[in-house]
């Protein structure tokens, strides 16, 4: 259970990050922009509290401006990019179905709408260059001072300047992959349902074992169901007693006649002239043994019952 929570949360705090990284983006920027406004402004503000407070006010204002430049463009570019996909499927799906060629006319209005589509694509196109580079202009100057006396100081700020547009492009260019992506994460509940299986399993296994400990080392427990056992077997030998007082000695415990309390083995079919051999030994045992059961008949002459039940029923005949 332990090992499918870890999974799930970590797929959760994924999809967090992913949702959550345009905001962020945001937030970094007017971050960046208002300390470098505030790094490069330090001799006009020369201690003076409200003129820094005022100077980082506007560098959140100016990034959440140029910001919205680079997410408006992306968005553009994404949504007219779709727009044309559907009107070229819309138009050559129509041509599949009808199985025909598009006639001059159509060819111009197909023509008509993709360049009013690329039009507009061009336009954001260029609204999402723009606010990128003043991203990137605006938020380096922050990054060159931190990193200037680095030997690489050019390459780790444009890299940090440069993050937050990546992270725009990748959003916004690529957000219905990522919606498909947080969807998958919020429905992925196969491992937590294989989790609780397991874990009703091994609860059971477990409650089993403690109840046969329990069992085991409590006497007031365990004593009525060794008296019920007790019972049992008193009564199953009480049972091979009476059989074997009915015989009365004519068959000992060392003949193996199947006799009660023992194994009961299937006696093969006697031959038919085998009651007229044994009728004179029948008649003899049940003179001196009027009680006899049908089953120590069968034990003492080694038939099925049914035959002893069928062997005394003849004998009975008047």
């Amino acid at each position: 259970m332990l090992i499918a929570r870890t999974h799930r949360l970590s797929q959760r705090l994924i999809g967090v990050q992913m949702t959550t990284g345009t905001l962020v983006g945001i937030a970094l920027s007017a971050c960046q922009m208002s300390a470098g406004f505030l790094v490069i402004g330090s001799w006009i503000i020369g201690g003076n509290v409200f003129l820094g407070g005022l100077i980082a006010i506007i560098g959140c204002a100016i990034a959440t401006q140029v910001e919205r430049l680079s997410l408006g463009g992306l968005s553009g570019v994404r949504i007219s990019w779709g727009d044309l996909q559907e009107v070229r499927d819309a138009f050559y799906g129509l041509l599949r179905k009808e199985s025909r060629v598009a006639t001059e006319a159509e060819k111009a209005e197909l023509s008509r709408r993709e360049g009013d589509l690329k039009r507009k694509i061009a336009i954001s196109v260029v609204f999402a260059v723009v606010g990128m580079v003043l991203s990137f202009a605006l938020g380096d100057i922050f990054w060159n001072q931190l990193f200037e006396k680095s030997n690489s100081g050019w390459m780790l700020s444009s890299a940090c300047a440069l993050v937050i547009s990546l992270t725009f492009i990748h959003s916004e260019l690529f957000k219905p992959l990522m919606d498909r992506v947080v969807k998958e994460i919020l429905r992925d509940l196969q491992l937590m349902k294989v989790a609780v299986a397991s874990e009703g399993q091994s609860m059971q296994v477990e409650l089993l074992a403690a109840a046969f400990d329990a069992v085991r080392d409590s006497e007031d427990v365990r004593k009525p169901a060794q008296a019920k056992v007790e019972k049992t077997v008193i009564k199953s030998l009480g049972l091979a007693a009476d059989e074997y007082a009915t015989i009365e000695g004519q068959v000992t415990i060392y003949e193996d006649k199947g006799l009660p309390g023992g194994p009961r083995l299937a006696l093969p079919a006697p031959s038919r002239g085998k009651f007229g051999q044994c009728r004179d030994e029948l008649l003899r045992l049940l003179a001196n043994n009027p009680g006899m059961s049908e089953a120590a008949i069968a034990a003492y002459f080694s038939i099925s019952k049914s035959t002893a039940h069928a062997w005394m029923q003849k004998v009975r005949v008047p």
